[in-house]
């Protein structure tokens, strides 16, 4: 990443978390429809791969107050 990428993305670490995710929204906007394509696939695959994991008892899943409280206690940092 070039300098001034350092800079701004220094800066944007530095927005709420609701702020981040707005603009890394609107950034991934700007790509082309097919870079948003296999980013919108591969979170899906994602998703599918978590639901899976989870399905056979690989991973926990968190109630949605307990996810809620987690965001909010790192949304801060």
């Amino acid at each position: 990443m070039s300098a001034r990428g350092t800079e701004l993305l220094d800066e944007i670490l530095t927005l709420s978390a609701q702020e981040r995710a707005q603009l890394a929204e609107r950034i991934l906007d700007s790509l082309s429809p097919a870079s948003a394509s296999a980013i919108e696939q591969m979170c899906a695959d994602e998703a599918e791969a978590r639901l899976d994991a989870y399905e056979r008892g690989e991973i926990e899943a968190l109630s949605g107050e307990e996810a809620i409280a987690w965001l909010n206690e790192h949304a801060a940092k």
